[in-house]
């Protein structure tokens, strides 16, 4: 949010308006409300709209622990497993399929964690693509 007044303009930072040389701004964002939930982990993903869940991974060491909650309540979240990386992810109606070093796994509610696929190129070629056609 920003108005513009000859050669300076004013933006809303964090609970107060600041001036700022019209020239500057195109450097960065300019409306700052504080952290939203997805800045506080490194990947963030919505599957669903009205209904749904939001995945989130979190660095914690050498791996990223997976948590996962409603979007209709941002109250409790859950840990559903970690994984290495999170490059390659793939959401399939309640089914989370990913790569972790040259396996592909698969994740939902009823049974845990599964093992799908083991490959090894899979470990060190970060070019692949994946998407999950479930019949």
């Amino acid at each position: 949010l920003a108005t513009h007044t000859g050669s300076n303009m004013k933006y809303y930072d964090n609970g107060t308006w600041e001036t700022l040389d019209t020239v500057k701004a195109n450097d960065g964002v300019l409306f700052n409300y504080g952290k939203e939930e997805n800045d506080l982990y490194d990947r963030f993903d919505k599957v669903g709209s009205d209904v749904g869940y939001y995945y989130m991974y979190k660095k914690n060491g050498d791996h990223y622990d997976v948590y996962r909650r409603s979007i209709k309540d941002d109250t409790s979240k859950i840990y559903l497993f970690s994984t290495k990386t999170i490059n390659h992810i793939c959401y399939v109606d309640n089914y989370v399929y990913y790569i972790d070093g040259d396996t592909m796994y698969v994740y939902n509610d009823e049974f845990g964690i599964k093992s799908i696929l083991q490959y090894r190129e899979l470990a060190f070629n970060t070019n692949l693509r994946f998407n999950v056609y479930v019949k």
